[in-house]
């Protein structure tokens, strides 16, 4: 009877063994990497002048950028494996989500409050979920008097200008999506003469996103009145995460 027993025993663990080898990847978690390893990975994969201050939570670390003087949050979880856009498994290895990104547009929290306030851009939408501006959905009205416009041309202008400090102050910019520091204008024209709004995005030097106002965007591309190709929108801008919706009316 033991003899049987340790026979179904084996059988089994090869069965499963041939699985795993099968798929290429384990049905459990893997050993989670030290914090040293861990510190390796990040220094390496952002290129960052940064270590480890302290560890949140079982997958939470907090990273300081030595270089700005900030702290940053590092989320590492082990990776899964997709078959056929389902997971199933794990890989063996770690993924690291660096979010030193939203740490720098904190950073300059401080410096946007004061142009939206100088511009008199009050109407903020902000999600609930919201934590600094990265991405912004400018809604303004399609008869914009010549002093409103210019109060959005200086407000963009003020947005590059932030990003030109960034780089003056010579930091190093992490984002994975290997985007320079800058941020997103989506600028909406609203035309509320008809008995429904009608809404046109305005092209920017982004298809995707509009304007992308890093370092190197001119002042004369910043000008309302220039922009004039426009496509229809159907859909309202939603306030979320690092985006939030400014609504500039006459």
């Amino acid at each position: 009877m033991g003899k049987r027993l340790s026979i179904k025993i084996a059988v089994s663990v090869l069965l499963v063994a041939s699985a795993v080898l099968m798929c290429a990847c384990l049905p459990f978690k893997p050993p989670k990497p030290s914090k040293s390893t861990i510190e390796r990975a990040v220094k390496a994969e952002s290129g960052l002048d940064c270590r480890l201050i302290r560890q949140i939570d079982d997958e939470t670390y907090i990273f300081k950028d030595d270089s700005r003087g900030i702290e940053f949050e590092v989320l590492v979880r082990p990776e899964k494996v997709k078959i056929d856009a389902s997971e199933g498994g794990y890989t063996g290895k770690y993924y690291y989500t660096i979010l030193q990104d939203i740490a720098v547009y904190k950073s300059y929290s401080t410096d946007v409050d004061q142009l939206l306030k100088k511009y008199n851009l009050t109407d903020v939408e902000r999600g609930s979920d919201y934590t600094c501006i990265e991405h912004i959905y400018l809604l303004v009205d399609k008869d914009l008097s010549d002093d409103r416009i210019e109060d959005i041309n200086a407000f963009l202008r003020g947005l590059r200008d932030i990003a030109i400090k960034d780089i003056f102050f010579g930091h190093d910019f992490y984002s994975e999506m290997h985007k320079d520091f800058g941020y997103t204008v989506r600028i909406v024209k609203v035309d509320r003469s008809g008995e429904g709004d009608l809404m046109y995005d305005i092209e920017g030097n982004s298809a995707v996103d509009g304007w992308r106002l890093t370092a190197d965007v001119e002042d004369s591309e910043l000008d309302l009145r220039k922009m004039n190709n426009e496509h229809q929108r159907y859909t309202t801008p939603q306030a979320a995460g690092m985006a939030v919706v400014i609504r500039v009316f006459s």
